[in-house]
């Protein structure tokens, strides 16, 4: 069984700002792509049963998904995703690192401005396919889609 982080709101900001120097001490193009590649091979796959039509990331051409759920022990969110290329890997990687474990109002309420000075920081879109220039903003609007229909679950069965 995996271990399940709780995660601040804080802690979210201080991965990405991690992530964000990893980023910029690369030199060229090719080195951040090989960084994207290096943190999509550190993405835990996603279980094949959960790869279903209802978690797919429609807008993407690979094929990707991203599950989120509600942990009923600590409510907390969960986030499983996976993709048929290592790059769009390398997005999710980033994104589930630092947005599993936040409580879904923390998700909701707080991350939208970490993520968008983190897009701008580290100039994440920096793939030279077109298809892949929005996917960073994409999957993360996807998981917060996600999220607020946890929340409305969550209303309804409370």
């Amino acid at each position: 069984m995996a271990v399940r982080v709780m995660k601040t709101i804080e802690q979210t900001g201080n991965f990405l700002n991690q992530i964000v120097c990893e980023i910029r001490a690369c030199e060229t193009q090719e080195e951040k792509l090989e960084l994207l590649i290096d943190w999509g091979q550190q993405l835990v796959a996603m279980e094949d049963g959960n790869k279903i039509d209802k978690f797919r990331a429609h807008f993407c051409v690979s094929d990707t998904f991203v599950r989120v759920w509600l942990d009923e022990t600590d409510k907390r969110v969960r986030i499983e995703a996976d993709s048929g290329t290592l790059i769009t890997k390398g997005y999710l990687y980033v994104l589930v690192e630092a947005l599993e474990g936040l409580k879904i109002t923390e998700l909701l309420g707080q991350t939208n401005d970490v993520i968008v000075n983190f897009a701008k920081e580290s100039q994440m879109n920096f793939s030279q396919i077109p298809s892949r220039m929005n996917a960073f903003a994409n999957l993360y609007n996807l998981i917060v889609e996600q999220t607020k229909q946890l929340m409305v679950e969550d209303r309804a069965t409370n």
